[in-house]
C-alpha cells in the first residue's frame, strides 16, 4: 500500500530553523555557482524546500493527504500572482492601470485582482531562460508526461471564479467531493503564505517566480502520489485552487494596500 494513503504512518522530522538556514545558505551558494549554466536551478531548488515542507504540513498519523497536498500548493501559487502584482504596483514598478492590472472593488467592501499580468502567469506563459512558463504550462505538462491527463477549459473556469466573487461558491473548487482539500482556500493562503516566505525569500527568488516555484513542487508531489491521486485529478485540482486564489487581495502582507 502507498506511503500516501492515509492509514500508513509517514515520518517526517521536522528541521531546526537554524539547520535550516545554514542549508539554504550552503544551496545558495551552489547555486551562485551553476546559475549562469543552469538558469532554472534557483527554481528547482526552492521547489525542493517547498515540497518538503509541504509534506511536512499535510503529514498527519496517518501520512499525507494528496488533495491537501495539492490544494495548498495550487492556492499559494495562484496567490502567488496577484502578491507578485501588487508588491510591483508597490514598488512603483508597475503602473495600476488596465488591462495590466485591474482592481475591482466589491460592493461588501475589499478588493478583487485580475488583469493580464496575472493571467500571463496563470495560462498564458512568461518566458523563463528560453521556456514558456505559466503554473498550466507547468503543472499540465506534467500530467501529460506523465500520460494522464484531461483536457481543460480556462474559459469556462474563469468565468466561472468571476460569477463566484463575493458570494459562498468563491474558492470552491469544481471537484468530486472525495477530492475536495480539507480546508478553505483562503485560509489556506492567510495562514501558510507567510510560513513560505523564508523559503522563497532565503533563496532570494524573485516575487515574478514565487508562483513558479509553488508548480514545480507540485510537479514532484503528483509524481510521488501519482499512485493515490491521478494526475489528470492533481492538475484539475491544482488549477481550480490556483485559479480564484488569484483574485485575492495581498494587501494584508503589504506595507500598504493601493486602491
Amino acid at each position: 500500500m502507498s506511503f500516501w494513503k492515509r492509514n500508513i504512518p509517514a515520518k517526517i522530522p521536522p528541521q531546526p530553523i537554524a539547520d535550516r538556514e545554514a542549508d539554504i545558505s550552503s544551496k545558495l551558494r551552489m547555486i551562485e555557482d551553476h546559475e549562469k549554466d543552469d538558469p532554472l536551478i534557483r527554481l528547482r531548488i526552492t521547489g525542493q524546500d517547498i515540497t518538503a515542507k509541504i509534506l511536512e504540513m499535510t503529514q498527519g498519523s496517518n501520512g499525507i493527504n494528496m488533495e491537501d497536498a495539492m490544494g495548498i500548493l495550487g492556492a499559494l501559487a495562484g496567490f502567488s500572482t496577484s502578491y507578485a502584482m501588487m508588491t510591483k504596483v508597490v514598488a512603483g514598478d508597475l503602473e495600476a492601470e488596465a488591462p495590466e492590472v485591474v482592481i475591482a472593488r466589491l460592493k461588501s467592501g475589499g478588493n478583487v485582482m485580475f488583469g493580464d499580468f496575472i493571467n500571463r502567469k496563470l495560462i498564458e506563459g512568461e518566458e523563463h531562460a528560453g521556456e514558456t512558463l505559466s503554473l498550466l504550462h507547468v503543472v499540465y505538462g506534467k500530467a501529460k508526461l506523465m500520460g494522464d491527463v484531461d483536457p481543460w477549459d480556462a474559459d469556462e473556469l474563469f468565468a466561472r471564479v468571476a460569477r463566484s466573487v463575493g458570494t459562498a461558491e468563491f474558492g470552491i473548487p469544481d471537484i468530486a467531493a472525495e477530492h475536495q482539500p480539507g480546508g478553505a482556500l483562503q485560509k489556506f493562503v492567510t495562514y501558510l503564505f507567510p510560513r513560505f516566505q523564508p523559503i522563497l525569500e532565503g533563496y532570494e527568488l524573485p516575487t515574478d517566480h514565487y508562483h513558479l516555484a509553488f508548480a514545480i513542487s507540485a510537479q514532484e508531489v503528483m509524481e510521488m502520489g501519482k499512485d493515490v491521486l491521478p494526475p489528470r485529478i492533481s492538475a484539475k485540482l491544482f488549477m481550480e485552487c490556483a485559479v480564484p486564489m488569484s483574485c485575492l487581495d495581498p494587501g494584508f502582507l503589504m506595507p500598504q494596500n493601493p486602491d
